[in-house]
Order: structure tokens, then sequence, then C-alpha cells
């Protein structure tokens, strides 16, 4: 049985190989590398929709939420950082600063797969139609009482 190649119509000319249909997994690596920021010498961030990665500031500062010293992770240069029960909002940051940063233990860290472009990844997760394939998807599971 001969398998369908899927090639779009509008192409860059040095472009000539079919597209590769991949699972998000391949493209992808979850991190969770646990630190405890005052041992590391680690500054806290927290992740906004409008900002991505921000410094935290007294204003945001809550730490005295977090009992224990270590249930921060690590955020290396060029990885990706969301907030699960932000997504459908955006709530997903890159980190460019040059420096590793600690956040809630909560939030997800992903790598990407070095043979896939991160910059494309930053601007296509941020996306209006990534963001409605979160939305489609938490309904979906909604729906389906998987939460």
């Amino acid at each position: 049985m001969k398998e369908d190649k899927k090639v779009p119509q509008l192409r860059f000319p040095e472009f000539t190989d079919a597209w590769k249909q991949r699972k998000l997994g391949d493209l992808f690596e979850q991190q969770n590398n646990f630190v405890n920021p005052k041992e590391h010498n680690i500054e806290l961030y927290s992740l906004t929709v409008q900002e991505g990665l921000t410094q935290k500031t007294d204003r945001y500062n809550r730490e005295f939420l977090t009992k224990s010293e270590d249930k921060f992770k690590e955020v290396k240069t060029g990885e990706v950082v969301y907030n699960p029960m932000n997504m459908t909002l955006g709530a997903i940051g890159f980190n460019n600063l040059g420096k590793s940063v600690a956040v809630s233990g909560y939030y997800v860290i992903l790598s990407v797969n070095s043979e896939f472009d991160l910059f494309f990844m930053k601007t296509w997760m941020k996306s209006p139609s990534a963001i409605m394939l979160y939305k489609n998807n938490a309904k979906r599971l909604c729906l389906n009482g998987s939460f």
C-alpha cells in the first residue's frame, strides 16, 4: 500500500521533501529539575500571559505559599515553560534570558529537540490557532470527564 505524501502547494524552492507528521512528544522532552533557588543562587520568576517569564517582585512574590524550598523547577536557557491551568489563555513562556531561572513546581518545562526549530515553536505555541487547539482539547477533556 502506497502512503500519500503531504506536500504543500506553496513552498520555498529549496524545500522539496514531503512533510512528515510528528507527534508532539517527538518535538519536546519534559524536564523536571527541582531546585532550591537559595542554594543554587537562581532567581525566582513567574509566568504571565502578557509578559511570559517575569522576575518575581515583592508585589507578585508568593514564596510564602510554598512550604518547601525545593518545590521549584529550573528553566534553562532555550526551554519552554507553561502553566497547565492557563494554557487556554496563552500562559506560555520561553527562557531567552541567557541564564537559568526558577519557577513554580506546578509549571511544565519542555526542551525542544534539536532537530526542530525553537523560533518556530515559540511563535506557533502562542499563536491564535494554537490557543484554539488548547481550548478545544480542554473542552473535550472536560466533556469526557477526564479532569
